[in-house]
């Protein structure tokens, strides 16, 4: 496992500037078209947050650190155009960002909970994006005949219950992507036992620190070799 320890000690009182120079550790730059469109998502973001409290990050810098470039995190390890899915995507995270960062990707946001798949819908109109949609319902409904190249989760469920739920969803070859915290290790080690039940094998892993005390992070990459 590969550790890489981020900036933590950069001034958070330009958001927008530490966007950008956040990206930019993932090798993601980010030109002003872009920087607009996350503007435009956090102002309407803290705005729905105070009817429908869709998430407990109260404040610009947080959002920038914890949703922004922690969705932004997992690019590296993305395809760079396909059909995505972000399980459990809540305020539309990693989904959107991706989306943002990265608009040949077709993105799939799945939110069981009607507030916030509304939200999603919102933000999906109000950044005018394209080739991005919304499925209200729970992952283990979505139709099974669908298949995407890439299915990611940002601590939805442990591991091994979000392989057993999004393997049958993934194409023969396609990623499944595991965005955890400190109890990733833990974690993987209980999921072992069913990888090749599902027909998955562990493809990559990596650790790090957000900047500014935001956590640590550790991205789980599951390749879907064979059924």
């Amino acid at each position: 496992m590969v550790s890489k320890k981020l900036d933590s000690g950069s001034s958070f009182n330009n958001w927008k500037a530490q966007l950008k120079k956040g990206a930019l550790l993932f090798n993601i730059p980010l030109p002003d078209e872009s920087v607009q469109l996350f503007e435009n998502y956090l102002h309407e973001l803290l705005a729905w947050n105070v009817r429908i409290n869709i998430t407990a990050i109260k404040t610009p810098d947080e959002v920038v650190i914890k949703h922004f470039l922690d969705s932004l995190s997992i690019i590296p390890d993305l395809p760079e155009q396909g059909c995505v899915a972000d399980v459990g995507s809540g305020g539309g995270f990693p989904g959107i960002p991706l989306k943002i960062a990265r608009p040949a990707l077709q993105v799939t946001l799945i939110e069981a909970t009607r507030k916030k798949a509304n939200f999603l819908r919102h933000i999906i109109r109000s950044l005018d994006l394209a080739a991005i949609e919304v499925w209200e319902g729970r992952v283990e409904h979505f139709p099974a005949e669908k298949k995407f190249d890439c299915i990611i989760s940002r601590a939805f469920t442990d591991i091994k219950n979000f392989l057993e739920l999004a393997a049958p969803l993934v194409k023969k070859g396609g990623i499944v992507v595991a965005m955890k915290g400190r109890t990733a290790a833990h974690e993987l080690r209980a999921a072992e036992a069913v990888l090749a039940k599902i027909g998955m094998q562990i493809y990559s892993t990596r650790s790090f620190l957000l900047p500014a005390n935001g956590g640590a992070r550790t991205i789980i990459v599951l390749k879907k070799c064979f059924t």
